[in-house]
């Protein structure tokens, strides 16, 4: 009996060292468990502002890709506005050519009876006198309004000459920061947020230099069509000064006509001033920025 359990005994000893010796499992922390169905997910400040951001930066992009696509429906529509206009002033110009064509040929019909029956004989000098007062009072008009643009070009000036000092340091502070670059998990928070900011005030700009460039068009369509009438009243005054000069040497009005051709270069001094504010405009409009989360 004795021996029977020195036996068991032995082997329940050699059972238990066996099993010391196997390899133990090493314990290794799984996932946190999902949450129930319908139970809150606990917050996290950070994600709940890395988030935020995100979409604020979202919603800016689908606005400035609102206000691109707003543009070019503008442009459309101008462009068709400008097709009709330009077929009515091509049909109204042929009308036009051949009208004069026809008076031309009248003048000269009608000069040619004159230096072969009245030579030597002064007539009309009155006539081009009434016809010279009458270009006067139509210039008087046109360089008010010619003075009055001038004014309003200036006024455009001014305010993108606002825009471009508002608009550039937020365009290198944008290239300072990586704002076209910014790294989820990586950036600063808080860069995050004033390349946002940056953007949202940028936008603001873009949306002023939009107002800008269309007020500059105006202005010089404007000026183009004021500048087209001064030189049709230079055209007429030629013609008048011709005749008065061979044949009304002693009217004042003769040095009324030969003045026009000033006029009209005080006139064409304006085009610079246009030239230079647009192409302000297009510089500040060629300068785009967009934020990039990696």
């Amino acid at each position: 009996m004795r021996t029977l359990n020195l036996l068991v005994l032995s082997s329940l000893l050699l059972a238990g060292a066996s099993a010391w010796a196997q390899p133990q499992p090493i314990y290794r922390p799984g996932p946190p468990p999902m949450p129930m169905p319908g139970m809150p997910m606990m917050p996290n400040p950070a994600q709940e502002r890395f988030c935020a951001s995100r979409h604020q930066i979202l919603v800016q992009q689908r606005q400035q890709g609102d206000a691109y696509r707003g543009e070019m429906n503008n442009i459309d529509t101008e462009l068709a506005q400008l097709q009709r206009r330009m077929n009515d002033l091509g049909a109204r110009r042929a009308e036009l050519q051949n009208l004069v064509g026809n008076s031309d040929q009248q003048v000269q019909a009608q000069q040619s009876v004159i230096d072969r029956d009245c030579a030597g004989r002064i007539h009309g000098c009155g006539a081009y006198d009434s016809m010279v007062d009458q270009l006067e009072r139509e210039r008087g008009p046109i360089e008010a309004e010619l003075k009055q643009l001038h004014a309003d070009a200036e006024g455009s000036r001014r305010d993108v000459d606002r825009l471009t000092r508002q608009i550039q340091p937020l365009s290198q502070e944008f290239q300072a920061k990586s704002c076209n670059n910014l790294v989820a998990g990586s950036t600063d928070q808080g860069i995050i947020d004033r390349c946002s900011a940056i953007f949202s005030e940028w936008n603001r700009g873009q949306a002023e230099v939009n107002q800008q460039n269309n007020r500059v068009m105006a202005l010089r369509n404007h000026y183009e069509q004021l500048l087209g009438q001064m030189r049709g009243l230079e055209q007429r005054a030629n013609g008048y000064a011709k005749f008065m000069t061979q044949n009304c040497p002693g009217s004042r009005r003769e040095v009324v006509v030969r003045g026009y051709g000033d006029v009209r270069g005080r006139a064409e001094a304006m085009q610079q001033q246009l030239d230079q504010i647009a192409n302000s405009v297009q510089q500040l409009k060629g300068a785009r920025i967009a934020i990039g989360i990696q």
